[in-house]
């Protein structure tokens, strides 16, 4: 899907509200130290992970921090070098072929029989 009015970035599969690994995408830099912020578009709010692309470029998050992402909310993903001046200085990363500056996010809660809420370790992938 393409990008919306509110948020102008390559809307991204659905993810579970509770991923607690994920898999973003490469970027040029190698074992460098980055930031991964999550906007909240229908809240502002911004959330900043910190995370170190392995030698290949691949960048994976650790979202088991406990953060509460909602169902009905409109959230764009992006990175920055830990050594950026400026919040706004995007890395470009790469899905599959193709670079990003930002992804939309759309998160969906998933419960087995039991009625738990499931978690995963997941990647981000075009719908």
């Amino acid at each position: 899907m393409s990008a919306t009015v509110c948020n102008p970035c390559t809307l991204m599969r659905t993810l579970l509200a509770c991923t607690t690994t994920l898999t973003v995408g490469t970027i040029a830099n190698i074992s460098t130290a980055i930031y991964i912020y999550i906007h909240d578009h229908t809240t502002d709010r911004l959330v900043r992970y910190s995370a170190t692309s392995d030698g290949a470029g691949l960048v994976t998050v650790d979202l088991s921090d406990g953060q509460q992402y909602a169902e009905d909310h409109d959230y764009e993903l992006y990175i920055t070098l830990a050594s950026a001046t400026n919040i706004e200085e995007k890395v470009s990363f790469t899905i599959n072929a193709v670079a990003y500056s930002c992804v939309a996010l759309n998160f969906k809660r998933a419960y087995d029989n039991d009625d738990v809420i499931l978690s995963a370790v997941q990647t981000l992938k075009l719908p």
